[in-house]
């Protein structure tokens, strides 16, 4: 199994719409956690990848209820996405904010059979207010709790990039890390953060905005062009095209996606970030009413909103 994470020596959760508030986290050892690798898949036995790293086959994706998001995500286009999108990748900064911006249609996503990855750039390792925690129990806890949330998803894999959390800056560091994750997992659409600052400081979250512009930055053009980080080549990680990008978005969105069927998987996937979310049913609660907001100019129940970008070919 590769490892992609990046070590704090070598280096000096949410998505901001219902920022989740920092708990006191759960002492790894008497949870059981432990520390995990950084590229794996989320269930299963190992096999062999095609470059020879090992990494864990998943076997638990949901598959039922398959449900056409062409009309939850842009109806005026009447676009077949079943056909024109196979692989996503979610990019994020910290665990949890996948579940936060995109949970429910991660689960449409899944759902519909779609091969969903993850990418969390940072490990987490400032998100508690408990004094007794270390950064480096903190890291294995929410490495844990992010893996089991993807498990409740149908996620396939997860990549713990492994940069610091609160210090995400956009270098060349971070920029390859993600452009090998985009040409590892060759995503057709590629789900991030919202890159500018707003009112709503929790999405506003500055690794939020960093992870969101190293992700535009490595879909174009670092991933595409092949003279971009020899060192990936070398590797033998091509060049690929991503299709399009989903940004998540709150002010006239261009994209509302209907997850009236999916937010209980959405809020059962946020529950596994106990070291995050120290009242559940106010989480709850929040996120209900947030989906509330977003769905309401559509008639949807629950939604989640994003802004899109189709790249040309």
């Amino acid at each position: 199994m590769e490892d992609h994470r990046r070590q704090p020596c070598k280096h000096g959760g949410d998505d901001g719409a219902v920022p989740p508030q920092k708990g006191e986290a759960r002492d790894p050892d008497a949870a059981g956690l432990g520390g995990q690798r950084a590229h794996e898949r989320v269930d299963g036995e190992h096999e062999q990848q095609e470059d020879g790293g090992e990494r864990s086959s998943h076997d638990g994706r949901i598959i039922a209820n398959r449900g056409k998001m062409a009309e939850g995500l842009n109806p005026e286009r009447g676009e077949d996405m079943p056909e024109r999108i196979k692989r996503v990748m979610v990019v994020t900064a910290h665990p949890d904010d996948s579940e936060f911006g995109a949970g429910g249609t991660v689960a449409k996503l899944t759902r519909e059979g779609k091969t969903v990855v993850y990418c969390i750039l940072t490990n987490g390792n400032k998100g508690s207010s408990d004094r007794s925690m270390t950064p480096e129990r903190l890291v294995r806890i929410r490495e844990e709790e992010q893996k089991n949330a993807a498990r409740v998803l149908g996620v396939d894999t997860v990549d713990f990039l492994g940069f610091p959390d609160c210090e995400l800056e956009n270098t060349r560091e971070t920029r390859m890390a993600v452009t090998g994750a985009i040409r590892r997992h060759k995503p057709d659409l590629i789900i991030c953060q919202n890159p500018n600052r707003t009112k709503n400081l929790g999405g506003s979250h500055r690794d939020h905005r960093a992870a969101a512009g190293i992700a535009l930055d490595c879909v174009y053009p670092l991933a595409r062009d092949h003279m971009a980080f020899p060192e990936l080549m070398a590797q033998g990680l091509e060049p690929h095209k991503v299709k399009e990008v989903h940004m998540m978005w709150w002010d006239e969105p261009e994209v509302v996606v209907d997850i009236t069927d999916t937010i209980e998987l959405k809020i059962k996937a946020l529950q596994c970030h106990l070291s995050q979310l120290p009242d559940m049913a106010g989480m709850e609660k929040r996120v209900r009413e947030r989906g509330a907001l977003l769905g309401k100019p559509k008639g949807y129940a629950y939604a989640e909103t994003f802004d899109r970008i189709l790249i040309e070919r």
